[in-house]
């Protein structure tokens, strides 16, 4: 909306929902370019049940990222299958990414003695060019888990006490990110 009321002449990351019609506008010059950037679910693993291997592989497994890239990034993203966004000199290509796979999730939550798990997803209150919309990803996460017997609570804070709780180790589970300016 600035950019079209003439408010502001160049802008950086703009919403996945705003690209078509930004596309579309004879007077926007949209540039664009894969993005230096990675978003993660970070599982606390000092907290049990986070501290098997297999119970974040079977969250991971549980959880529909190509119907999440389609509705919160519209298209605009990619899966990552490294800490690293593939832009970057270092980015291994020969990594296997871990397959959505709902039904493994649960034999794999099982023969690790995980059944009926309660739990949270703390989602940013902020918008990030790694996450455009964390409440909605939060939603659509917390819809497949409780797919595969995993009851999760949406927690979130004001940014600052986010970031401050988070990095503390409040959370089971929770949004982060990095935009490299260096890559």
């Amino acid at each position: 909306a600035k950019l079209k009321a003439n408010e502001c002449q160049v802008m950086i990351a703009p919403n996945p929902a705003d690209l078509e019609a930004m596309s579309k506008d004879a007077d926007i010059n949209l540039m664009s370019q894969a993005g230096l950037n990675i978003g993660y679910l970070a599982m606390n693993a000092q907290k049990p049940p986070f501290d098997k291997p297999e119970v974040r592989k079977a969250i991971a497994m549980a959880i529909d990222r190509g119907a999440i890239l389609k509705e919160v990034y519209q298209g605009a993203g990619q899966k990552a299958k490294n800490p690293i966004p593939p832009t970057m000199w270092s980015y291994d290509e020969a990594t296997v990414d871990i397959p959505f796979d709902p039904d493994k999730a649960k034999e794999m939550l099982k023969a690790a003695g995980v059944e009926n798990l309660k739990t949270d997803i703390w989602w940013m209150p902020v918008q990030r060019p790694y996450n455009p919309n964390a409440k909605r990803m939060a939603e659509m996460m917390q819809a497949d888990l409780a797919k595969v017997g995993i009851n999760a609570t949406l927690v979130s804070y004001e940014w600052g006490e986010y970031r401050k709780r988070l990095q503390a180790g409040e959370h089971q589970m929770g949004y982060l990110g990095w935009t490299g300016d260096n890559g």
